[in-house]
C-alpha cells in the first residue's frame, strides 16, 4: 500500500488537521466553578486514531517499584483511579453551535477504566492561531482548555502491533508518542475499577490484574533519539525508553507503508505528513 504523495495521507481520515497533533490540558472546568489544574492529561491525536491519558498529581509515587508485586493494596487502589484511553475520534465540522468531536462507545479501542467517564461529545473552538483548542461539554458540565505542544506537526502515525497477546497500538504525533496496552482479561463496562476491586474484595491478584493495562507517554529530545517515558499508568516505566526509535523513519521519503515499518513488529494503520 502506498502513501498518497499528493496529500502525504495514508489510513481513514475522521478529524481536520487542525486536530492533529499532541495537546496537553491546562485545566478542567466544572460547572460548579471548580477547576482541577494538577492533573497531567495528554491528548495525542492522529488521523482518526487517539490516545488519551490523564494521571492524577496525586497519585503517590511509585518510581522506585519494580512492579505491582512492589505494590501495597493502598497503592494498588491509587493504581485503579487512573483514566486512559484509545480508540477513534468521530468529528462534525457542520455542527451547530460548534464543530463537535464524539467518541461514542463503538469509538473506543480499549480503556484503562471500563466505565466511560466523559460521555458527552465535545463542542470545539480553537483560538490563539490554532494552538489553543477550547473543549465544551454541550451540557456545559464542564470546560476544558487543550493547549497544542511543540514539535508535534511534523507527522502523525497510528500504529498497531501484529500477534501481540493484548491489543498493542502506538500513537506518534512528531516528538511525541502514546503506548497504549489492553490488559489480559475482559472487564464488564458498567463499574469502576474501585467498583470491581470491591467486589473481589480488595483481593491483591485481582487487584493487579485490573490496573494491567499500560498508557505511557513519552517524548523524543532529539532526532534519532529513543522516546523517553514522562507519564505512565505504571509508574516504574517513567524515566525508560519507550523503546520505539525506529518509529522516525515514518517520515522517510519512501512511499510503500510497509517498508517504513523495518521489519518491526507493526502495521501501520493511518500516516499524515504535511
Amino acid at each position: 500500500m502506498t502513501v498518497d504523495a499528493r496529500s502525504s495521507l495514508y489510513g481513514s481520515t475522521t478529524v481536520p488537521e487542525e486536530m492533529i497533533g499532541c495537546w496537553e490540558r491546562i485545566y478542567i472546568r466544572f460547572s460548579d466553578g471548580t477547576e482541577d489544574k494538577t492533573t497531567r492529561v495528554i491528548w495525542l491525536q492522529t488521523l482518526s486514531g487517539v490516545g488519551d491519558i490523564r494521571i492524577a498529581a496525586s497519585r503517590p509515587n511509585l518510581r522506585g517499584r519494580g512492579g505491582f508485586r512492589d505494590c501495597s493494596k493502598d497503592e494498588l487502589l491509587k493504581l485503579a483511579e487512573q483514566d486512559c484511553f484509545c480508540g477513534v475520534t468521530l468529528f462534525d465540522p457542520d455542527a451547530k453551535p460548534f464543530p463537535t468531536a464524539r467518541w461514542p462507545k463503538e469509538a473506543y479501542l480499549f480503556r484503562f477504566q471500563p466505565v466511560i467517564t466523559f460521555p458527552e461529545p465535545g463542542w470545539i473552538e480553537w483560538q490563539g492561531s490554532g494552538t489553543c483548542m477550547i473543549e465544551r461539554a454541550p451540557s456545559g458540565a464542564y470546560e476544558e482548555d487543550w493547549r497544542l505542544q511543540s514539535g508535534s506537526r511534523s507527522f502523525a502515525a497510528h500504529l498497531t502491533k501484529r500477534d501481540a497477546t493484548t491489543t498493542t497500538c502506538l500513537y506518534v504525533a512528531g516528538e511525541h508518542a502514546i503506548y497504549a496496552r489492553n490488559r489480559a482479561v475482559d472487564l464488564p463496562s458498567d463499574k469502576s475499577l474501585l467498583e470491581l476491586a470491591r467486589d473481589a474484595k480488595y483481593d491483591c491478584s485481582r487487584l493487579q490484574e485490573l490496573v494491567d493495562c499500560e498508557f505511557s507517554y513519552g517524548r523524543q529530545k532529539q532526532p534519532g533519539a529513543d522516546f523517553k517515558i514522562e507519564l505512565s499508568t505504571l509508574p516504574w516505566r517513567q524515566g525508560q525508553p519507550l523503546g520505539v526509535p525506529w518509529v522516525e523513519g515514518l517520515t522517510s521519503k519512501a512511499v510503500n507503508v510497509g517498508d517504513l515499518v523495518f521489519g518491526e513488529n507493526w502495521t501501520v494503520e493511518s500516516l499524515w505528513r504535511p
